[in-house]
């Protein structure tokens, strides 16, 4: 004879056994720790650190490290958003770009990863993204273009495919005086103040910082100012000022070019071109 065991489906199923301490609420969500310059082996730890505290600079840090061995290391560090940070470091490896997130100024976090860092292929298309402010003193206005790659849980790296910006405040007798920042060669401009508000002078020059020739500018005139030659090379100084019509308003660009070369070791001359304003070319 089979003796029918019934359904399955009638029998209660086992009551949860509570933890010895009685708490039943679910655990934690697994949010990880901000690493700490600690997390990282830092060749620079023992070195000479000095925060440069650089003007108007509210939203960024700057941090240079010299070792007595002669390396240096420099960190420079620019609020994107609320606490979103990008961060230039340049070291004996070359330089690397990073984003991360923190609350306060980063660079002594990135001055301590950096060495170890590896940095990711860059691939698909670029982000582009503007940016811009005006007080009744000064404007600047900003444009770039980048590639992100994750490295780790808390650092993103960044490829500048072009970045720019135009700032502008007020200067004397009536004029703004503007220059293009991360654009050498585009000399500082000078601007009738009555021709123009100053909110919307930025937004008037941005093209000619992200263009390489402006075409409503003429060609630069340059007048001489100073020439040098000796038997470790020679020096030449120029004065230059270029004109241009913008939206309608007179723009004057001054300029200072400086040519120096020495002798080179293999023949002929190692020569070098720089602007006095917004860097070398």
């Amino acid at each position: 004879m089979v003796r029918s065991m019934g359904s399955t489906s009638d029998v209660p199923p086992p009551e949860p056994v509570p933890p010895a301490d009685g708490d039943i609420s679910p655990p934690e969500p697994n949010i990880p720790t901000p690493p700490s310059p600690d997390a990282y082996v830092d060749p620079y730890a023992d070195c000479d650190a000095t925060d440069l505290d650089w003007p108007n600079r509210e939203d960024g840090c700057d941090l240079e490290r010299t070792c007595e061995s002669g390396a240096t290391q420099y960190v420079a560090c620019t609020r994107i958003e609320d606490e979103t940070w990008r961060c230039s470091c340049r070291d004996f490896d070359g330089e690397k770009v990073v984003q991360l997130s923190a609350t306060d100024g980063p660079c002594e976090l990135v001055g301590a990863a950096c060495p170890t860092l590896q940095m990711p292929r860059f691939d698909g298309d670029p982000e582009c993204r503007d940016s811009g402010s005006s007080s009744a003193n000064a404007c600047e206005f900003g444009s770039d273009c980048v590639r992100t790659a994750p490295i780790d849980e808390a650092f993103t790296a960044v490829e500048i495919v072009s970045s720019a910006k135009v700032v502008c405040s007020s200067a004397s007798e009536g004029t703004y005086s503007c220059g293009c920042l991360g654009s050498p060669g585009k000399g500082v401009m000078q601007i009738d103040a009555n021709r123009v508000q100053l909110s919307d002078v930025c937004g008037l020059l941005m093209p000619g910082c992200t263009e390489d020739e402006d075409p409503r500018f003429e060609p630069w005139s340059c007048t001489q100012r100073s020439e040098e030659l000796t038997e470790e090379g020679c020096r030449l100084v120029q004065d230059c000022t270029r004109e241009g019509m913008p939206g309608d308003v007179p723009v004057t660009v001054h300029d200072t070019a400086l040519v120096s070369c020495v002798p080179s070791d293999a023949g002929g001359a190692l020569c070098r071109c720089a602007t006095n304003f917004f860097g070398s070319a």
